[in-house]
This record gives structure tokens, C-alpha cells and sequence, in this order.
């Protein structure tokens, strides 16, 4: 270890290595994987590459394929470019790991790059069970094991003395196939329970594997496991829920019929009525009829007449048909003895094709209703992918059936069993399709009583350049395209600092500009020069002369971006594309490639306008004043603007309740802020940052607080409503909060959740836990990071003049109308606010800058809350906790929540 002093005073530590501890003796013979997973990582695909040849070279063939896997899994970081190698041995993996490093693709190994989206998990429904599922997964997985046989146990009680289940569901699962015994599965009641046994078992499994979905939906009678996988029944209601549905369907007489149709569903819409009825949408050309054998005869004929495929289904009855009401009132009563709860993980309704609403999932009426009501799949497909954004989809079920359904750009679509492949290496391969693209999993965990150890293994195959200056200059400099020089440095007199050499800022209207260069492109040929664009800018901002330094996946917290030189690439991105960009643009699209994409679709709306963007005339007034030291007439600017703005008071039903249907309608409208995750971490309960009042207020001030805690706890950012362009102001800081826990709730359901503030943020914060609170859904914890207490007055002006001080100091802050108005508007909200003592206030904690400086808060007082709390100092100043300090104040707040 050595630290140079600036004086060329050096001090050295040499640590030696201690003895290794003895480890006691494994057996490696009952619990060894009959496929081993090995993960490789790196920030770029040319070191990706280069992890794999360094790997092989060093491995030799004496070395446990399982110590090498459990190394690789918990000693190497998961980084943006990802490759697993699966494989059997040492000598198979090694030459893959060869082939791979070499550039020749090899169908062991399995990479990718991590994607912005989430990961959805679908659950198949009836049809795709099949006999003998999950028997290899049962053998060798305990925790696979135990909870199938908790399943089957609680079915079997659930059909004990019920007419035509003789069998135990677990013997019929794992029946031979073509015996009297497996052909119970083809019986809708077997089916059900089997189908749900093995989809159980399976999140089981995988969640033991660290590794959970952003949103889950399900086919039918898969519904019950995702609504089991979301947190919204416990295990012996759901099952209860199951058996009542298919003990009651199989005792149905068995008739009807169900047939899959190519068509639209207006065109389908024609032929319903009466014995027959649409069971499912799975596509735009893809629907399923059901009802009445002759009817459903007859619409077969009328399509298959008009050239369009047409298939009859081999089913025993025509479920999401007429023929299935005689269930529903049996059925609805054991629906009624069911405990719900509020799913902790967002989830889609196959009846309703949208987002869960209040009731969806909840209800004893939802669920009956879903027994007769048609599977909207294909709108529940394009609400997860394009509506929220999942874009890695895992089919859990015993085949695909529904990921051949995923639209073109998804970037995995893949079920983690199939009839043709063996179940571990079907799972074992799905699990590792996600990871290269994004998903968590913790690999560590499947090594677990393999009694594998760990080995030293090649480190990271780092990219070694020189430094020196004249082997550094003209190095791919920040592109021509943007006309910026590619010459040398300038060498200065000794004593003098050194610039690279650039041209003036190039102006946005001028002809040569790149926004008018951009217009003479193709689509084709403008998409890869976006993407050019934005590389160079950010080489630019970071300082690299290289562009090759820049990752293109790599989220911009990764790449060494705060809030300030995040303002700085997007005012350079607008400039040189002559759009105006909203700052939350980068947090949304939050990679250089993401962000290209998003331009290109902002181009492409434009039909080619370019405007170049301008400073508004209410900032350009307020600054005015405040420069000639006319505070109130710039608050009055403000103020005025402020109640131009559209507004929004208190919602007449509370956050977390459901809304009486047969009130008239009410002008509030949804939440239109919603939380951005920074960071991802399985360590503890998520935290909830809400920024500063004080604008800018924008996610990224936690930018750096995020990136101290990523790998070990989701951070997501909030901001106050009102700060977004177009966005209504509230008219009290209760229904901000109000207006931010339905934000919450509709994100993150009642997932556990800590609250963090920021200075002023710290009085939403305190506003929020309330709201949340009285929802249902209550924080486990307050954390408050140096927030003051509020002034009797003169609080919007103090407010204001800091937002003024930092565009003064920090020209590229993104400071705007709708931010400056509505730093205004919130100042003028809290004056004279105290927070209110609450029974069932959450534990709070204070973290107090060590340095206090008065000029940071306009000559306020040291920061303190009034409440009952516990207070921790931490080095730094009221600006620099978040700053330069950031890593020291997360590792705190970390800390403090582990230790209760």
C-alpha cells in the first residue's frame, strides 16, 4: 500500500497474507451440479473477452470445476458485459473459455450485455403441464424438494374425500409416462394443482438463488401463482384458492370447446354470443373462442373459410366460457375465507390487461370473476414491456409457451424448463440468458453443500495504458464529427498548466453544425451518429481523450457522473442535437446507448425542427432581480407564475384505499412523478431519497450517495411534484405527500422501505412516512440527512437565492421556470411548518454534517429536527455529505439500519 505526498514525501505498508484457516472436509460426492455454472464479467466486450483467455491459460485440469465456479461467483464484481460458461468439467470449459477469448462463438458459453429494463416473470397456464415436470429439479435442489411436497400436502388435504382424486398430486406428477397414473394430468383438476405445485417450487428455487422479478404476470390459472409469487396470498390460502378452482371444474360435465383462431378480436367480435365466447387474447392475430361444441364447430368452419388458421384445442371443458358459471357461487365462498394482502411486487392482471387497480388481486370478486373472463395477455404483454419497461422475460412453467409471444427489441425471452432439455440444464441456462442481460442472481448460492471452496484465480484483465503526455495526445480524441480537435496538447512553459487544445463551442444554428448535420442523415446512418454524439460528449464531460473509455451500456452513475456534469452533458446534447432535453431525460435513459435511442425518437418526432434551446424569460427575470439585489420583485415573478400553474389539493380518497365507484369524477389526476432506482442490492430494505426543495432537484443529487451503496441496497429518488416541466404544483406540502405515496404505492406496492431527506427534502420525507403510514404501507425507518428547521419566515427567499447562487457559480445547472416556481411555491408552502409529533412515527436518524457553515444555508443555525430521534455526525460540510463525503454518509445510514 502506497501513499504519495505532494511534497515527494512516499510512505509504504506491506501487508503479508495470514495463514489460511484449516477448512474442514466436504463431501463432494452427493450434492456435486451435474452442470456448473462459471460467471466472467467486465465493463467492456473486448475485456470480457480477454477475462475468458486469461482464465483458461491459467486453469489446469486438476482444479475442481466447482472451486473454480464458487470463486468466480463470490469473489469477481457482476459488471455491465457478462458471459456464463456452462459445462460439465474442467477440460470441456477451459477449451470453451478458449474459444470464446479467441472470438469463435462456442454453444457453452452464454453472454450478453446488461439492458435498462426490468425482469418479468410469466407463469404458463393450463395445457403446458405435462407428466414427469420437475422430477429431475426434485431430486437434486432440496429447497425444489420441500416445497413441492408442501404443496402437494396441502392439496391432497384440500381434495381428500372430493370425487376423482384418488391420487396424491405428487404421484401423479411424477408418474411414468403413458401410465393410467400420468394420464390424471390431462384431468383439468390434476392439471391445476400440478401446474401450481411445480410454479411454486420453481420461485422458490429461484428466489433461494437471489433472484426476484420487477413484475409478474399469469395465463389463467397461472394468475394464482403470480399472485402467490407478489405477496398477495400465503401459501395455504393459495392453495385453498387452487383446489377450490379445479375440484369445482372438474366436476363440471365435461363438454364445450375451445379453439385457437387467427384473427383480430374485432374480427372475432362478430361470431360471440349466446354458447360462445372469447377466452383469450395472446396476440393481435391470436385469439381463443370457447363455449358450446357446436357453435365453437361452426366458427372453426367460418375461418377456416376465410384462408385463416384455425385449431381445435384438446381440452375437457371450455373454460373462460359461459359453461363455467355453475362454479362461480362455490366458488366465490371460498374466495370470501381467503386472506388477501397487497402484492410487494408490481404485477399485471391478465383480466384487465393493465396494471393491478385497487381490487385486482385482493378480492374474492376479482377472482371469480377471472374463472368466465377472457385472458387479456397480449395487452398484459405490452403493458410490462412497454409500459414498464421489462424487457427480460422468464416463463415460469414446464414449457414456453408464452415468451413466443414477446415483441420484437425484448432482450431475453426464455422459460426455465422445456419438454426437449434436460430440467437443470434448461434452468441452469434460462437463469444464466437473464443475468448477461441484467438480472440479479446469486451464483454463490447454488454451490451451496457442493463443499466447493475458493482458489486464486487471474485478476481482472485491466486495460494498461501509459500515461505519460506526449504518448497520450491526438489519442481518438472527442471526434470530428462534433469539430473538436484531434491535434495535440499544447506543451505549456514550465510553471504554466496544460489545455488541450479545442476550438470555440461550435453555435447550434451555424451550417456546419452538428444538429444540421444530423438533418442531412438517414435514419440509419443518424441513429449510429447519435450514438457517436453522445460517446464523444461524454468522453468530453469525464475528460477522456478517448472515447474508447466510454462504455456504452454503462449507466452514467457508473461512469463517474454527478449531478453537475450530468447537467453539463445534457446542456452539450442539447446544443449539439438543438432539442431541449428534460433533465430527468438522464436518468431515464440512463446509458449513452439508451440515451442515443431516446434522441433518435426525439428527432424523429421533431420531423426534422431543430430549435436551438434558449434561457425562459422568468428565470431570465428572477435572475435579473436577484442580481441587482430586487428579492422581492423577483419573488413576485415567481409567485405570479407559480399561481398561473395548474394545481392539485388533496385526492378525496387516501393513498392505499379503495375509491367509492359511484362518486362523481374529481379533476386530480395520477401520480406523474415516480421513483427512479439508482441503485440495486439485496442487502436490506430499499431506500426512498427525496431530494432538496431547493432547485435543482433532481435525482441524480443522490447520484454519488447511490453509487456507495450499489450491489448492497436498491436506491430509488423521488422528487417533490411540481419540478418536472408541465407538472401541477400541490396546494399544501400534505398533498404533495399525498400525491408522492400514491407515486410509491402504484411503483413499489408495500415493499419495506426506508425513507431518506435531504436537507429540506427532509420535511417531505417527514410528510411522507405519515401519508404512507395512514395507506397501510408504513417505512420502516426516517433517515434525515442534516435537514434544518424551517424559518418563520423569509423562507422562499432564502430558498430562491441559494437555487440563484448555484446557476450563478455553476452556469450548466439545469435550473428552469417550472423548478425556480416551484422552489417558490414550496418555500412559501413551509413556512412557518413545524412537524407534527405521530404515536406511530418510524424510527428516525439524524445525520448531522461535522462542519457547519452558515453561508451554506444563508446564515441559518445549525441543522437540527425536533423530534424524537438518534443523531450521528459524519465528516463534511451541509453540501459535501452528499458530495465528496457521499460514500462516508451512505456507509452510515447502512450501517445503522443493519444494526436494527
Amino acid at each position: 500500500v502506497s501513499a504519495f505526498g505532494i511534497s515527494g514525501t512516499n510512505a509504504h505498508v506491506i501487508l503479508e497474507e495470514p495463514p489460511a484457516p484449516d477448512q474442514p472436509e466436504e463431501s463432494r460426492t452427493e450434492s456435486l451440479l451435474p452442470l456448473v455454472p462459471w460467471v466472467l464479467s467486465a465493463h467492456r466486450p473486448e475485456s470480457l473477452a480477454q477475462q475468458a483467455d486469461r482464465l483458461g491459460a491459467a486453469l489446469t485440469d486438476d482444479l475442481c470445476v466447482h472451486d473454480i465456479g464458487h470463486s468466480l461467483a463470490t469473489t469477481r464484481a457482476a459488471l455491465t458485459h457478462r458471459a456464463v460458461v456452462l459445462g460439465p468439467d474442467t477440460p470441456t470449459m477451459t477449451a470453451a473459455l478458449t474459444s470464446f477469448g479467441n472470438g469463435t462463438p462456442t454453444p457453452d458459453i452464454i453472454n450478453g450485455t446488461v439492458t435498462e429494463g426490468g425482469t418479468a416473470w410469466l407463469f404458463t397456464g393450463q395445457g403446458s403441464q405435462r407428466p414427469g415436470m420437475g422430477r429431475e429439479l426434485y431430486a437434486r435442489f432440496p429447497v425444489f424438494a420441500r416445497t413441492f411436497d408442501e404443496v402437494c400436502a396441502h392439496l391432497d388435504g384440500e381434495f381428500d374425500g372430493a370425487v376423482g382424486f384418488m391420487k396424491g398430486v405428487r404421484d401423479a406428477v411424477f408418474a411414468p409416462e403413458g401410465s393410467a397414473q400420468a394420464a390424471l394430468l390431462d384431468r383439468t383438476g390434476y392439471a391445476q394443482a400440478a401446474l401450481f405445485a411445480v410454479q411454486v417450487s420453481l420461485v422458490e428455487l429461484l428466489r433461494s438463488w437471489g433472484t426476484e422479478p420487477d413484475c409478474v404476470v399469469g395465463h389463467s390459472v397461472g394468475e394464482f401463482a403470480a399472485a402467490y409469487a407478489a405477496g398477495v396470498f400465503e401459501l395455504p390460502d393459495a392453495v385453498r384458492l387452487v383446489a377450490a378452482r379445479a375440484r369445482l371444474m372438474q366436476a363440471l360435465p365435461e363438454g364445450g370447446a375451445m379453439a385457437a383462431i387467427e384473427a383480430s378480436e374485432d374480427e372475432i367480435a362478430g361470431v360471440l354470443g349466446g354458447d360462445v365466447a372469447l377466452a383469450a387474447v395472446n396476440g393481435p392475430q391470436s385469439v381463443v373462442v370457447s363455449g358450446a361444441e357446436d357453435v365453437v364447430e361452426a366458427v372453426l368452419a367460418d375461418f377456416r373459410g376465410r384462408g385463416r388458421r384455425a385449431t381445435r384445442l384438446r381440452v375437457s371443458h371450455a373454460f373462460h366460457s359461459p359453461l363455467m358459471k355453475p362454479v362461480l357461487d362455490d366458488f366465490a365462498a371460498v374466495a370470501e375465507s381467503i386472506a388477501y394482502r397487497t402484492p410487494t411486487v408490481p404485477a399485471v392482471s391478465s383480466v384487465t390487461g393493465q396494471a393491478l387497480r385497487d381490487g385486482d388481486w385482493t378480492t374474492a370478486r376479482y377472482w371469480t370473476d377471472q374463472i368466465v373472463a377472457p385472458v387479456r395477455f397480449h395487452d398484459a404483454l405490452t403493458t410490462f414491456t412497454a409500459g414498464q419497461g421489462a424487457d427480460r422475460l422468464l416463463e415460469i412453467g414446464p414449457d414456453p409457451v408464452l415468451t413466443a409471444q414477446a415483441p420484437a427489441g425484448t432482450a431475453v425471452a426464455v422459460s426455465v424448463l422445456r419438454r426437449d432439455r434436460a430440467e437443470v440444464t434448461a434452468l441452469l441456462t434460462a437463469l444464466a440468458e437473464v443475468f448477461v442481460h441484467g438480472t440479479d442472481v446469486d451464483w454463490g448460492a447454488l454451490f451451496a453443500g457442493t463443499g466447493a471452496r475458493r482458489v486464486d484465480l487471474p485478476t481482472y484483465a485491466f486495460r494498461r495504458r501509459r500515461y505519460w503526455l506526449p504518448d497520450h495526445t491526438g489519442e481518438n480524441g472527442a471526434m470530428s464529427f462534433l469539430g473538436l480537435s484531434d491535434g495535440p496538447c499544447e506543451v505549456a512553459a514550465a510553471g504554466e498548466p496544460v489545455a488541450m487544445s479545442r476550438p470555440a463551442e461550435p453555435e447550434p444554428a451555424s451550417p456546419s453544425s452538428p444538429a444540421d448535420r444530423l438533418r442531412s442523415l438517414s435514419l440509419s446512418e443518424r441513429e449510429s451518429a447519435v450514438l457517436e454524439l453522445v460517446v464523444a460528449e461524454v468522453a468530453h464531460v469525464l475528460g477522456h481523450s478517448d472515447t474508447g473509455e466510454v462504455g456504452v451500456t454503462q449507466r452514467f452513475l457508473e461512469l463517474g457522473f454527478t449531478s453537475l456534469s450530468l447537467a453539463d452533458l445534457r446542456n452539450r446534447v442539447d446544443r449539439a442535437c438543438g432539442i431541449q432535453l428534460p433533465t430527468s431525460a438522464l436518468y431515464e435513459h440512463a446509458t449513452p446507448r439508451a440515451l442515443a435511442a431516446h434522441l433518435n425518437s426525439e428527432l424523429a418526432d421533431a420531423d426534422g425542427k431543430f430549435t436551438s434551446p434558449t434561457t425562459d424569460s422568468v428565470t431570465a427575470l428572477v435572475r435579473a432581480a436577484f442580481e441587482r439585489q430586487q428579492y422581492d420583485k423577483g419573488l413576485d415573478v415567481l409567485h405570479l407564475a407559480a399561481a398561473m400553474r395548474p394545481g392539485f389539493g388533496l385526492p378525496d380518497t387516501p393513498p392505499g384505499e379503495t375509491p367509492d365507484l359511484d362518486a362523481p369524477a374529481t379533476t386530480t389526476t395520477a401520480p406523474e412523478t415516480r421513483p427512479v432506482r439508482l441503485a440495486t442490492g439485496a442487502d436490506g430494505e430499499a431506500l426512498l431519497c427525496l431530494p432538496s426543495l431547493v432547485a435543482p432537484a433532481t435525482a441524480y443529487q443522490y447520484s454519488r450517495f447511490a453509487a456507495a451503496l450499489h450491489g448492497t441496497r436498491d436506491v430509488w429518488v423521488l422528487p417533490a411534484p411540481g419540478y418536472a416541466p408541465g407538472e401541477p404544483l400541490p396546494d399544501s406540502p400534505e398533498a404533495a405527500a399525498a400525491r408522492q405515496a400514491e407515486a410509491v404505492l402504484a411503483a413499489l406496492g408495500d415493499k419495506p422501505l426506508t425513507l431518506v431527506g435531504y436537507s429540506s427534502g427532509g420535511w417531505q420525507a417527514h410528510l411522507l412516512a405519515a401519508a404512507l403510514t395512514r395507506a397501510g404501507a408504513p417505512p420502516r425507518a426516517l433517515v434525515l440527512l442534516d435537514s434544518p428547521e424551517t424559518p418563520d419566515e423569509n423562507l422562499a427567499l432564502a430558498m430562491v437565492a441559494t437555487s440563484c447562487r448555484l446557476m450563478r457559480d455553476f452556469p450548466d445547472v439545469p435550473v428552469d421556470a417550472d423548478q425556480l416556481t416551484a422552489t417558490a411555491h414550496y418555500g412559501r408552502l413551509f413556512t412557518r411548518w413545524r412537524p407534527a409529533p405521530a404515536a406511530d412515527a418510524p424510527r428516525t436518524l439524524f445525520v448531522a454534517a461535522a462542519e457547519h457553515d452558515p453561508a451554506l444555508l444563508l446564515g441559518a443555525d445549525r441543522p437540527a429536527w425536533s423530534l424524537l430521534h438518534e443523531r450521528v455526525e459524519v465528516p463534511g460540510n451541509h453540501v459535501s455529505l452528499l458530495d465528496r463525503d457521499a460514500e462516508t454518509t451512505a456507509r452510515v445510514v447502512h450501517d445503522w439500519l443493519l444494526e436494527r
